[in-house]
């Protein structure tokens, strides 16, 4: 598929297991995109995706071929490298391919239908080790023009040892490695002095046993984050103490908590579960109460409901920590059984938000959506989260447009669904 300047490249596995073990990509590929690639001089983006059960990461040789391009930017791999006998010898991708940004995008390991295990979705070391040396090759070729970078958390500590000295967007993904303690030297060592980081992502699956190291807090080289606009940050077993949040500065204008990946539905399927660690309302309140997100714009909200009051505090303070805030997204996690209702003290604690144009809802128990649109004149949409019903289990969306008329009366009108980036694929 392609529209002039993005290209993707999408191969089908099969079932059998010839694929699997197939050194070279199908006959004449990478010669075809040697005589194509300089005659696309508006391709910025390409992404190659390898699907089907049977899967195979990409091989060398079609790398190699994108060296012909003339205009290449982007490049999007969705295709996860398995077994030694994958583990590249040299990749040669030429002086003229500046890559800007590079997205290994496969957080998870794939998980085979009849193979549910402990840690479901987490890599072999057979498979780290071939991806941080396949990676490390690519990544050195681009280490001095890549500003955006898409990793897996697992392996992230060796693809980051070195400074890429144009990096503006950092995004890893998946298992957090169990060690080192400190899980901001997975990523800092990648920022170099005079950073101009602009968004940092870090949605990992914390590792159980890892303490978090308490001498950090002091340490923490708050000179990486003088630029930095967006930060998602779901390692919440480091909350509320993690120095990365009270060394915030005001540039910062987008801000989310919410836990990787979502959890799926406790009781129809445990067996697939990945662990999904949620903050408590009270670290929650305590993260607020740090007082360093004056200026966002967007504000993305998880916590455990344990029968506290922490919540209607948290209703609160919002309009006073973040008083501008446009997009606010709320996810209240609860013990079944154990509801309360929530949209009066929800209604009363956004009247104060003034600027606020969307909600987004994701509530155990949740009335209509026109009894808060109603209460909060601001607002101009409003999104429901649920589960829907597919040959994947999914997450979407629901989202609806505020129609205001001069009565005051108040319509919704039926924008679409959308599916939760966050969702873990089955």
């Amino acid at each position: 598929m392609s529209d002039g300047r993005r290209l993707h490249v999408r191969l089908y596995g099969s079932n059998d297991t010839a694929p699997l073990h197939q050194t070279d990509p199908p006959p004449g590929m990478p010669e075809q995109l040697e005589r194509a690639l300089p005659h696309l001089a508006t391709l910025e983006s390409l992404r190659i995706s390898i699907v089907g059960h049977r899967r195979h990461g990409v091989w060398p040789s079609l790398l190699q071929s994108l060296r012909c391009s003339v205009s290449l930017k982007s490049l999007e791999v969705d295709a996860q490298w398995r077994y030694s006998r994958e583990s590249f010898t040299s990749i040669d991708l030429g002086s003229g391919l500046n890559l800007e940004r590079f997205v290994y995008d496969a957080f998870l390991a794939p998980i085979e239908l009849m193979n549910r295990v402990a840690s479901p979705g987490k890599r072999t070391s057979e498979q780290c080790e071939v991806e941080t040396h396949n990676l490390s090759l690519i990544l050195d070729h681009c280490r001095g023009t890549a500003k955006t970078l898409e990793l897996p958390a697992e392996i992230s500590a060796e693809l980051l040892r070195r400074p890429f000295p144009c990096l503006k967007d950092l995004t890893l993904r998946g298992y957090s490695p169990p060690l080192p303690r400190d899980i901001h030297s997975l990523w800092l060592s990648a920022v170099p002095l005079g950073s101009t980081l602009r968004s940092l992502d870090l949605q990992m699956i914390p590792c159980k046993n890892v303490v978090p190291d308490e001498d950090s807090r002091s340490n923490f080289p708050i000179h990486c984050l003088s630029h930095l606009q967006s930060l998602t940050l779901s390692t919440i077993n480091y909350m509320p103490n993690d120095p990365i949040l009270q060394a915030l500065p005001s540039t910062v204008t987008h801000l989310s908590s919410n836990p990787f990946p979502l959890s799926l539905d406790p009781d129809e399927y445990d067996d697939w579960k990945i662990p999904t660690y949620i903050v408590s309302s009270g670290d929650l309140l305590r993260i607020l109460g740090l007082g360093t997100f004056s200026n966002l714009d967007s504000l993305e909200l998880s916590y455990r409901w344990s029968g506290d009051n922490h919540e209607m505090e948290i209703l609160a303070i919002l309009p006073g920590c973040s008083p501008y805030l446009r997009v606010l997204e709320f996810n209240r996690y609860e013990a079944p059984g154990r509801g309360l209702d929530f949209m009066l003290p929800l209604q009363q604690g956004l009247r104060n938000l003034h600027s606020l144009k969307k909600q987004c809802l994701n509530l155990e128990k949740i009335g209509p959506p026109i009894y808060l649109v109603a209460c909060v004149p601001s607002l101009r949409r409003i999104s429901y989260l649920g589960m829907a019903p597919r040959r994947h289990v999914t997450w979407v969306w629901t989202t609806w447009e505020v129609v205001r008329k001069e009565n005051n009366d108040v319509e919704l009108v039926f924008a679409g669904n959308s599916d939760d980036t966050r969702c873990w694929w089955l």
